[in-house]
């Protein structure tokens, strides 16, 4: 198999994984209470991390070690509150509501994304979001718009709205995660998600509501913490590979500023070398 068929077999694969894991929430509902569903999820893929992400996070820990705690928040919100929102959600609105609202997720990426970064966005992705929304939409009303006019929105929507907007937001801050390898990455959020989805656990069995996995149940968490957590995970440990190479931006200029002195740090200096010669970029001259 080519790396290019690969790479869009993966992502196929983790779009089916994210998809099921919508439906493994609602039939977790009763075989298992949502706080001990996240804790027991995150619990068993430390252990499977434990394995398969040591040597890779001995390796990177030099460099995640200076931006814990921003991993740190990253695995708590991007993860556990997630979870935690999601979960509930599907106890107070159906699969079918859950997967509409999930559909837009994209819509919030973006304009999150062009708050933090000005990203832009091309028409090639407004048609892709659209396209997703709409199929989304048509499957949920099976094939009659006039199946739409029957969904009533609840308290779990509005949740999952918040749920949706977590995520997004996580997802715009990979963009600045640390040059480490991405299976290291993920088990630093991994630790930072089980210890910090504990409290709700507790919180949980305090007030009564504890549900102990039924037999049914502990299936349903394995199956989430295996299928979505690391078919999500995987892609992003392999190799990059370019899936759509006719799209390509337009040529552009770079500039490279730096005060005007005399003297240049030999670090500025070799960074300005390594741009001349690999990028054949003109000599630079200082900026006045």
């Amino acid at each position: 198999m080519g790396s290019k068929l690969l790479a869009w077999v993966l992502l196929g694969i983790t779009s089916l994984c994210w998809a099921a894991n919508t439906i493994f929430a609602r039939l977790a509902v009763g075989e298992v209470s949502p706080m001990a569903l996240v804790m027991l999820r995150w619990l068993i893929v430390l252990c499977v991390l434990v394995v398969i992400a040591r040597r890779p996070l001995a390796k990177d820990w030099t460099k995640l070690a200076p931006h814990l705690p921003r991993i740190a928040a990253m695995g708590t919100f991007g993860y556990t509150v997630f979870n935690v929102l999601f979960y509930v959600a599907a106890h107070h609105t159906s699969a079918i509501n859950l997967g509409i609202i999930q559909a837009v997720m994209p819509i919030f990426i973006f304009l999150i994304a062009f708050v933090r970064f000005r990203t832009p966005v091309t028409l090639l992705q407004v048609v892709g979001v659209t396209a997703a929304v709409f199929g989304v939409t048509l499957v949920a009303a099976r094939g009659d718009w006039q199946n739409l006019l029957a969904v009533q929105f609840n308290e779990g929507d509005l949740i999952m709205i918040g749920a949706s907007l977590l995520y997004a937001a996580y997802a715009v801050a990979l963009r600045s995660r640390p040059a480490s390898s991405a299976l290291a990455f993920f088990a630093v959020m991994a630790g930072a998600a089980f210890v910090t989805s504990i409290p709700f656990a507790l919180y949980e069995w305090l007030a009564g509501d504890l549900i102990w996995p039924t037999g049914n149940g502990w299936w349903l968490i394995v199956a989430i913490a295996l299928l979505p957590s690391f078919a999500i995970a995987c892609p992003s440990t392999s190799p990059l590979v370019p899936v759509l190479p006719e799209w390509r931006s337009g040529a552009g200029e770079l500039f490279a500023v730096y005060p005007s002195t005399r003297n240049l740090s030999p670090k500025v200096r070799a960074y300005l070398d390594y741009l001349v010669e690999h990028l054949k970029l003109d000599e630079p001259g200082a900026a006045p």
